[in-house]
């Protein structure tokens, strides 16, 4: 996995002066095996550094991981229905065992693949921490004799001050640079542990998804299959996190330098802000500094809120790492790093379930966090949002809306909408669409966004609608809508507009045909459905399973009457995407104006596997029902 070159065949021989003559050549030794000490520390961590970029590298060769699907297996077998004369052929869509078995067993050893590497990246951080508790503890015994040498040193100079004051200086300058190379290794050292830690979660969770393959069998039926897929993608993405969490905990490379991670920021002295924040700024242009100068709020010393999201976005932009990012934001947003310690701490223990009397979070607790958030500044809540792992966020999202015993659990309606309002007037763009994430399509989504169109500055509403329009799908079409509507839909419609990609250009088709089905001007509705028609055959021609491009045609082939062309065209596209939702769904409403009342079920119990709620899938369930 990881072909390191040992620290000794990188650095001069250790001395050994233990017969030394001479009090000088004792001193000497000693200063010259401190410095070597101090090289392989510094060697050391440059190693797991590099660790991280491996991690990265398993990040993405498992987010790339295909769990196998069966509606991508599924085959068509011609049956027949009823009984002479009146028998006829139907074509029923059953899955293709062998295709399927054959991708599981592909999937399984991808699984063993991912296993073996993430297990072999943990055991490298493991013999790095070793290695640098070896050397922190000769470089302790290094120091020790150093004070011995210098004493010695010392006492054969009684009457020369001025040899006296260089000699202490000197042995000041390497006692300096022993004390540094130990900090550095320790903090690598913890680093290097939770690390490992995170690895280990990924790998727990690699065995889960593993073990969930053994109970998948031929005689599985869709409920079963689909508890697999859902199960399994939980568990990929609790994997996910780990990895990118042990990846974040490591230290970065940044221009060959190594600089601290991310959560080392709760412990930074508040005191090294000032020249961190020039060092930063000196590696912005002349105009970016002007631009920065004349951002800062006078009668305050800070930045407005707006300009502070925009400064943020710039910084990460222009490739500062995160640890510099958030130092610079302390500066400017007159926050304490004290202040984001604390209160991570203090979260992190109000969250924490184990023991025998701590067995759940209560409503109290889950109080305290709001009340804990409420005593924050702006920029404080940033960090202690980054400081919490996916893993917390995601327990702590559960927790919120826990229906404990008795009511214990959980918060209210009015609690939730006070979180939701700090988060929002709060939180960066990035870190909106992360918890938007966590909270998952729900009320609470719908309640954030909410709190988004009346707290946050204009310039996070349009990040924030941004990256969720690039995140639509037509399988969650109706959810994603649903938070544009309530942040600002003719905001959302002008940054579709102005999004000059194929994505954006889909979305834009489908937003015509939901505005022209509710338009009453005749001549408005028809030059609606005529430029979405355009746009979607457009983008059909270049990718014949385009999902959103086959909602917006459906249902304007639909809407003209033209069945057997809605079927062709579905046909088409579920050809190419057998996951196209809609494509299924305008497919079975064709069917049943031909009434073949089995395809038509077929269909619409495909659409309603694949789409997670909304008005059309709650006809398909009206519908499916009353064929049975």
């Amino acid at each position: 996995m990881c072909s390191f070159i040992p620290i000794d065949q990188r650095i001069p021989n250790v001395p050994n002066v233990p017969n030394a003559n001479t009090v000088q050549a004792v001193s000497d030794a000693t200063s010259n095996k401190i410095t070597c000490l101090s090289s392989a520390i510094t060697l050391l961590i440059d190693d797991i550094a590099s660790i991280q970029q491996i991690i990265a590298q398993l990040e993405a060769e498992f987010a790339d991981l295909e769990i196998p699907d069966p509606a991508n297996f599924q085959k068509t077998e011609t049956r027949s229905e009823g009984s002479p004369p009146n028998a006829r052929s139907i074509n029923i869509n059953t899955i293709d065992t062998a295709a399927f078995n054959a991708a599981m067993t592909h999937y399984q050893q991808k699984l063993q693949s991912l296993r073996a590497k993430i297990d072999s990246a943990r055991n490298e951080l493991a013999q790095k921490e070793n290695e640098l508790a070896a050397r922190q503890q000769e470089l302790a015994d290094a120091q020790d004799e150093l004070t011995q040498a210098q004493q010695k040193f010392e006492e054969t100079l009684p009457n020369d001050p001025q040899n006296q004051q260089v000699s202490c200086q000197e042995y000041e300058a390497l006692r300096n640079e022993a004390e540094e190379a130990q900090r550095q290794a320790l903090e690598a050292q913890a680093q290097a542990q939770k690390a490992q830690d995170e690895l280990q979660r990924s790998l727990n969770a690699i065995d889960e998804m593993y073990d969930a393959t053994n109970k998948i069998t031929d005689q599985s039926n869709d409920d079963e299959l689909q508890t697999f897929i859902d199960n399994s993608t939980r568990t990929k993405n609790i994997a996910l996190a780990n990895l990118t969490s042990a990846k974040d905990h490591l230290p970065r490379r940044v221009d060959d330098q190594v600089v601290p991670p991310l959560h080392a920021l709760s412990t930074a002295n508040y005191a090294e802000i000032t020249p961190k924040l020039a060092s930063i700024e000196d590696g912005v242009t002349a105009k970016e500094s002007e631009q920065i100068l004349k951002l800062v709020d006078e009668s305050t010393g800070f930045i407005d809120p707006e300009s502070f999201d925009r400064m943020e976005d710039t910084w990460r932009a222009a490739g500062f790492s995160d640890a510099d990012v958030i130092i610079a934001m302390l500066r400017m947003g007159n926050g304490k790093s004290e202040n984001v310690e604390a209160a991570v701490k203090k979260i992190r223990e109000l969250l924490d379930e184990s023991g025998v009397f701590n067995f759940d979070v209560t409503h109290n607790e889950l109080k305290q966090i709001n009340d804990i958030l409420h005593g924050l500044n702006r920029v404080e809540k940033r960090v202690v949002f980054d400081a919490l792992s996916d893993e917390e966020l995601q327990h702590w999202a559960k927790e919120i809306n826990s229906k404990a015993i008795l009511g214990f659990g959980g918060l209210s309606a009015d609690e939730k909408k006070d979180l939701m309002n700090m988060m929002a007037e709060s939180l960066a763009s990035r870190q909106l669409v992360e918890f938007a994430k966590t909270l998952g399509q729900s009320q609470d989504t719908i309640t954030l966004a909410q709190a988004i169109s009346a707290k946050s500055t204009d310039y996070t509403k349009g990040e924030f609608l941004k990256t969720m329009i690039n995140m639509t799908t037509d399988i969650e079409f109706y959810e994603y809508y649903k938070t544009w509507e309530a942040i600002d839909i003719n905001l959302a419609e002008k940054i579709i507009k102005e999004t000059n990609n194929d994505h954006a250009r889909a979305c834009w088709a489908v937003l015509l045909v939901k505005n022209a089905s509710k338009e009453t001007d005749p001549e408005l509705k028809h030059a609606q459905y005529v430029e979405a028609e355009a746009i979607a055959r457009s983008l059909l021609a270049t990718n014949s399973g385009n999902a959103l491009a086959a909602q917006a045609l459906g249902e304007i082939l639909m809407a003209s009457g033209k069945i057997d062309e809605t079927i062709e065209q579905m046909t088409a596209v579920i050809e190419a995407n057998p996951r196209a939702a809609y494509a299924y769904y305008w497919r079975g409403m064709a069917y049943n104006q031909q009434r073949k009342i089995a395809r038509e079920y077929d269909d619409l119990k495909i659409f309603v596997k694949l789409v997670h709620s909304g008005p059309e899938r709650n006809l398909a369930i009206v519908l499916m029902s009353a064929i049975k």
